[in-house]
């Protein structure tokens, strides 16, 4: 008898362990469920953020495109004098800085002849250019040799960079560069 309740001892034992074991796994995976639906709550949250911060975004985006059109399509707004001015001054800027130095010139980008400087006046048949800047001076002589017919430009004056471009264009558009000799017009 006695080997039988220590059977029935030990697998009462063995029982209870085995449901210990189960209880502390389930307990466990109570625990890991309850951080899977703090961690689903999280990202919803952020996710819920996200889509306002989407929406935000995009409702700035067409307060802007709304705000764009109404500039564009208000043809009564005059643009303020000064406002005119800063933006002549810019182009100039820009004219000058980007032609009259050849450091800022990319050679690679000068390596095909370039004939966008090419202007046709409807006075003459004859072509005139100007020509701004090192590389567009070598790219319109690439251009010019690839020509038929050398005749079809005129080239009036050359200006070096110095010169005042104004003075230039006011006799029509005439082709300029440093890398050319400077020539005088009434030569």
């Amino acid at each position: 008898m006695t080997q039988e309740t220590n059977q029935r001892d030990h697998s009462n034992k063995e029982l209870k362990d085995k449901i210990e074991s189960q209880e502390n796994m389930i307990k466990d995976l109570e625990e890991n469920v309850r951080r899977l639906i703090e961690s689903i709550k999280t990202m919803e949250q952020r996710s819920l953020a996200d889509e306002e911060l989407i929406l935000e975004m995009k409702d700035e985006i067409n307060k802007l495109k709304n705000n764009q059109n109404s500039i564009q399509t208000n043809e009564n707004v005059k643009i303020s004098k000064n406002l005119r001015r800063k933006n002549n001054r810019r182009a100039r800027h820009s004219l000058s800085t980007s032609s009259s130095s050849p450091n800022n010139v990319d050679e690679t980008d000068s390596e095909q002849a370039n004939n966008e400087n090419v202007k046709i006046n409807p006075a003459d048949n004859r072509k005139k250019c100007i020509i701004l800047g090192d590389s567009q001076a070598r790219n319109m002589r690439k251009y010019i040799e690839n020509q038929d017919n050398l005749g079809q430009f005129a080239f009036n004056s050359y200006v070096g960079p110095g010169a005042g471009l104004a003075k230039v264009i006011s006799g029509g558009l005439e082709c300029w560069s440093s890398e050319m000799n400077l020539q005088n017009p009434n030569q």
